[in-house]
């Protein structure tokens, strides 16, 4: 399933994605070439074996970290759902994905057993690449952020608008509303169903140079989630836009192939940004979320009571992965402190310089998109 992009256009909200910045030179091709002769010479001098086993299309063989509430065995004739995931062992997600596989065996009385595979047990896959194995039917369940997804439904473009979201708690009304419910009708026609929504919260930018204003991100390639909205929020800065995956973070910003990554304080100690990326600026300017996904035919083929169980057991994990995530925020605001990465915080004029900037997407946005639903999001409360 390609990424559907269109050629960028000022009649056009979507853009073509800059690919990622590869390091240049000499040294990788020196690398690959010794990789090469030391497998050349492992594969001579080391006996023949029986074959490798082979598996489902770019999963590797996993361990799972859990098998509905306990590490047995699936039961006999129990249906099982495999859950891949991005996220480390240690992150809110994986903790939510646990929750979710007790919740789901409990409820459905050993039924359904769901197993976690975990980011580090697949080979490489970025979020957007796991929903579209979800979609061909290749696995069964993941979890994705709202931005990737816009590349199939347009309409999740919306939450990636910066400054849209003003509280946490505008956030839940949204996404536990009728507007957030409804986002997910239009996920139906990729054979993907959505269950529920989790909470990576407002985001930040982690950089590798100090960028304490507006003024500081000109010239600067940061990266950006996989969705136009947010190439378009880089370009309002005066920046490069770099759309990655999150696994790709770490790496791009060792090499000096970015500037800044947009980030959560949570998933910027999870991926050991404090590395390569010792500043931190609290733009808080978008609110993000992941959402929990199953492929729409496997959900069907359920009994309806078992369909009714996952239902139930994604609204009890939504609430306590949200009340975790925002403890894990404050945690980690702290021990960012401790390691005395510099954060620059934003004083009223300060973000009004960023709101500036990006005030000529909520207009063009209107034009393009769809200004029912963004209005609806403006006039809902929160706090």
């Amino acid at each position: 399933m390609p990424v559907a992009t269109t050629s960028s256009s000022p009649d056009r909200w979507d853009e073509e994605f800059p690919e990622i910045p590869r390091p240049g030179g000499l040294w990788p091709w020196l690398l690959a070439a010794f990789v090469l002769a030391a497998w050349g010479t492992y594969l001579v001098v080391t006996p023949g074996g029986p074959p490798e086993p082979s598996y489902r299309t770019s999963v590797l063989p996993v361990r799972p970290v859990a098998v509905a509430s306990s590490r047995t065995p699936v039961p006999a004739g129990a249906r099982l759902l495999e859950l891949g995931i991005v996220d480390s062992q240690n992150s809110t997600f994986t903790i939510a994905a646990e929750s979710f596989a007790r919740k789901v065996a409990n409820r459905t009385h050993g039924r359904v057993q769901v197993r976690i595979l975990p980011g580090q047990t697949r080979r490489n896959l970025g979020e957007l690449e796991l929903v579209q194995q979800v979609a061909a039917g290749e696995l069964e369940m993941t979890f994705c952020t709202t931005s990737p997804l816009s590349n199939l439904n347009s309409s999740f473009d919306v939450l990636d608008l910066p400054f849209l979201f003003h509280t946490l708690e505008q956030a839940d009304q949204v996404l536990d509303g009728p507007i957030g419910r409804g986002l997910f009708a239009g996920l139906e026609t990729h054979n993907l169903k959505g269950l529920g929504y989790l909470e990576l919260g407002f985001r930040i930018f982690s950089c590798g140079v100090p960028m304490p204003d507006a003024e500081s991100f000109k010239g600067k390639r940061i990266r950006v989630l996989e969705s136009a909205t947010c190439i378009r929020m880089a370009r309002a800065f005066g920046s490069t836009p770099v759309p990655a995956p999150v696994d790709k973070i770490y790496e791009m910003g060792k090499q000096g192939l970015i500037d800044a990554a947009d980030r959560t304080y949570p998933t910027y100690w999870d991926f050991q940004l404090y590395d390569v990326q010792r500043y931190i600026t609290e733009t808080q300017h978008t609110y993000s979320a992941k959402v929990i996904l199953i492929n729409r035919q496997v959900f069907d083929s359920l009994d309806p009571d078992d369909q009714e169980a996952l239902l139930q057991a994604a609204r009890e994990v939504e609430m306590e992965q949200r009340l975790r995530q925002r403890e894990e925020e404050k945690r980690v605001r702290e021990r960012c402190s401790e390691r005395k990465i510099t954060i620059y915080t934003m004083d009223a004029d300060q973000r009004k310089a960023f709101v500036d900037l990006c005030q000529p997407m909520f207009e063009e946005y209107k034009r393009m998109r769809d200004p029912k639903l963004l209005e609806q999001i403006q006039a809902t409360p929160g706090g």
